[in-house]
């Protein structure tokens, strides 16, 4: 059951990598407004 909490972080660790760029880019693309902690 070790392997399933192994890929679960994993997962967890690449939505953060992607959360992350969706933010950039979306600040990119709205000029910097103040959605950037929506």
């Amino acid at each position: 059951m070790h392997r399933h909490h192994f890929y679960s972080d994993m997962f967890d660790s690449v939505l953060d990598k992607i959360c992350y760029a969706v933010t950039l880019l979306g600040t990119m693309k709205s000029g910097q407004r103040e959605t950037y902690w929506d």
